[in-house]
């Protein structure tokens, strides 16, 4: 009788812990994918603002008459 209970228990919390992990699993691939949003709208920023200062010294800037 002992063993049965304690199967169902080794099951149980096998169950539990494959259901943990694999909370953990998608919770870290959430992470990583916002990490790598962030990433490239930051890069997206630098790109741009380094364009930006290429771009702009070569504009000569009308004298008023």
């Amino acid at each position: 009788m002992a063993s049965a209970h304690q199967s169902r228990y080794y099951e149980q919390s096998q169950r539990e812990e494959r259901g943990l992990a694999t909370q953990q699993h998608e919770e870290s691939l959430r992470d990583m994918e916002q990490i790598r949003h962030a990433g490239s709208d930051a890069f997206r920023a630098q790109t741009e603002q380094a364009a930006i200062r290429i771009v702009t010294p070569h504009y000569k800037i009308p004298e008023k008459p």
